[in-house]
């Protein structure tokens, strides 16, 4: 396989990754919201998160914001380096071979893993504040 091939083959693998992270921080929210203690009728003060909810929904925002910021920076990296490569005006740009510095892939690859692992590490406090409830 060529160089291009893994790279591809990189690209669907880590696109999948994040469509789920967002679905399952989603879907996290949406459980967060189901166990939340309901307030009394004439309650005037209103729902506070118990600390077992509050931490895994922090972690749900917080990668979800990690996944928006992942794709402003991932776009704005190759945007200025398409437009770079475009400033040459070579002749036959389209059918050229170009290589760029290892440091572009690395820091949109890097938040792709914080925000899994900010994900992972959310679903589990929720998998427990689930469990404990159950119990």
């Amino acid at each position: 396989m060529k160089i291009e091939g893994y790279r591809e083959t990189f690209y669907i693998f880590s696109k999948q990754a994040s469509d789920i992270v967002r679905q399952l921080a989603l879907a996290g929210i949406g459980v967060v919201w189901i166990l939340k203690p309901t307030p009394a009728p004439t309650a005037t003060i209103p729902v506070q998160l118990p600390v077992d909810l509050l931490w895994p929904s922090l972690g749900l925002l917080i990668a979800l914001a990690i996944d928006l910021l992942h794709y402003v920076v991932g776009s704005i990296i190759w945007r200025l380096e398409y437009r770079k490569l475009e400033a040459l005006n070579l002749p036959d740009l389209e059918n050229r071979e170009f290589y760029h510095e290892q440091w572009k892939e690395s820091v949109v690859t890097g938040l792709l893993w914080i925000k899994v692992a900010v994900a992972v590490v959310a679903w589990a406090a929720l998998l427990l504040a689930v469990s404990r409830r159950l119990v």
